[in-house]
C-alpha cells in the first residue's frame, strides 16, 4: 500500500481491512476452476501484499508506550508537548508499527464519537517531513495532508494558526510526524524549524509519534532547541532481530513461525523456514521489513508456479535479487536436505 499523503488516503486505509484467504488443502485447490483459481490468487496476492502487523517485541513494546503518552496527553496538566520518537534503520518496520497505532486510535476514537460523521472527526494525522525542511516546508506538508490552500505570501505564523484552528475543530489527537530525521537542528534552518515544530506541538492538546533514520546519530536532537525537544519526548529504538544469545534466537524463532503461519501456500512447512533460521538471519540482518519482503516475493512466486511451498532454492533466488548480503556457502545443510525431500 502506497503511504496516505491526504485525508481521503488515510481514511481509506484506517478503513481498509486485509482479509485473510481461507487455507485450503492440496486437493481443494486442484477442484477449483480456471475462474475460481484466479479469483482465489487474486485473494492470496491481496493478503501477501497488505500491511499486516506482526504482535513483534518491539510493536508490543510501543503499544505500552503510547498508551502511557496517551494518558499523559489526556490527563496530565503539564504543558509541555508529549511526544514519542520511534528510532531505527531503514525497513526496520518502525512506519508500519507507527501507521498501525494511528490507525488503531482513529478507529477507537470513532467508535467512542458515533453520531460524528467520518470529515466532522480526524483522531489521527499522517505527514511526511520533507527534506532539509524549513519551518514554512513543514507547516504547508501539513496543510497538503488537510487539503488546505496556502498563499505563497503566507508566513509561518499564519499557517500555524490556520492547521491549529482546523485541528482542533477536527478534534485530532494524535500527529505521526515520520521521516523526522529531515529537521537538522545543528543548523540554522533546522533549529529554526525544530523551534517551529515545538511552539507548534505546544499549543496542541496532541499526541506527537516522531518517526526517523537512527535518531541518536540524526542532528534533529542537536542544539539548543533539538535538546529541548529531547527533554520532551519518549525516546525508543527499533534495533532489529539479534541473533547472539539464547533469547535472541529463540525470538528470531519466533518470528519465522508466525511468518510462515500468514503464508496462504497449500504445501508449506514451517520446517524450511526454523532449519533456514540462521541464514535467514545473515542474508536479512535481522530486518523484519528485509524478511518480509524475501518471502513475501518467494511466496507469490510460489502461487504462480503452481508449487505453492516456499523451499531454501526460492529464498536464495529471491535473496539475490532483493540486493540482500547473500552468501550461498553459509545455506543450512538441514535446510538443503529438506528441499531435496520435499521436491
Amino acid at each position: 500500500m502506497a503511504i496516505p499523503t491526504n485525508l481521503q488516503d488515510w481514511r481509506e486505509y484506517v478503513t481498509r481491512e486485509p482479509q485473510r484467504p481461507d487455507h485450503l488443502s492440496d486437493r481443494e485447490l486442484k477442484a477449483l476452476s480456471a475462474r475460481a483459481l484466479d479469483a482465489y490468487n487474486e485473494r492470496r496476492f491481496a493478503w501477501l501484499t497488505a500491511d499486516t502487523v506482526l504482535g513483534t517485541p518491539d510493536v508490543q513494546k510501543l503499544r505500552r508506550l503510547w498508551a502511557t503518552l496517551r494518558a499523559e496527553t489526556l490527563f496530565g496538566t503539564n504543558t509541555a508537548a508529549k511526544m514519542l520518537s520511534v528510532s531505527g534503520a531503514p525497513t526496520s518496520g518502525k512506519t508500519t508499527a507507527a501507521l498501525w497505532i494511528a490507525r488503531d486510535h482513529e478507529r477507537n476514537e470513532r467508535r467512542r464519537h458515533p453520531a460524528r460523521r467520518p470529515d466532522q472527526l480526524q483522531p489521527s494525522l499522517y505527514v511526511v517531513t520533507p527534506p532539509a525542511t524549513t519551518p514554512k516546508m513543514l507547516l504547508v506538508a501539513f496543510c497538503n495532508v488537510l487539503g488546505l490552500p496556502h498563499a505563497r505570501a503566507s508566513t509561518a505564523q499564519d499557517l500555524i494558526e490556520r492547521v491549529h484552528a482546523v485541528l482542533r475543530t477536527l478534534q485530532t489527537s494524535l500527529i505521526v510526524l515520520d521521516e523526522i530525521h529531515n529537521v537538522q537542528s545543528n543548523r540554522q534552518i533546522g533549529a529554526e524549524a525544530a523551534s517551529t515544530l515545538k511552539l507548534f506541538a505546544e499549543r496542541l492538546d496532541c499526541a506527537f509519534i516522531l518517526n526517523g533514520i537512527d535518531l541518536d546519530r540524526s542532528p534533529v536532537f542537536a542544539g539548543a532547541v533539538g535538546e529541548q525537544l529531547a527533554s520532551r519526548t519518549i525516546r525508543y529504538d527499533m534495533r532489529g532481530y539479534r541473533y547472539n544469545s539464547a533469547q535472541a534466537r529463540e525470538e528470531w524463532a519466533e518470528l519465522l513461525a508466525s511468518c510462515c503461519d500468514i503464508l496462504p501456500l497449500t504445501r508449506q512447512s514451517d520446517q524450511v523456514f526454523a532449519d533456514a533460521g540462521p541464514w535467514l538471519f545473515e542474508v536479512t540482518g535481522g530486518s523484519i521489513g528485509r524478511l518480509r519482503s524475501l518471502l513475501r516475493r518467494a511466496a507469490i512466486d510460489a502461487i504462480t508456479s503452481g508449487r505453492e511451498r516456499v523451499t531454501m532454492a526460492d529464498m536464495e533466488v529471491f535473496a539475490n535479487q532483493g540486493g540482500h548480503s547473500h552468501k550461498p556457502a553459509s545455506t543450512p545443510r538441514a535446510a538443503r536436505n529438506l528441499d531435496a525431500a520435499s521436491a
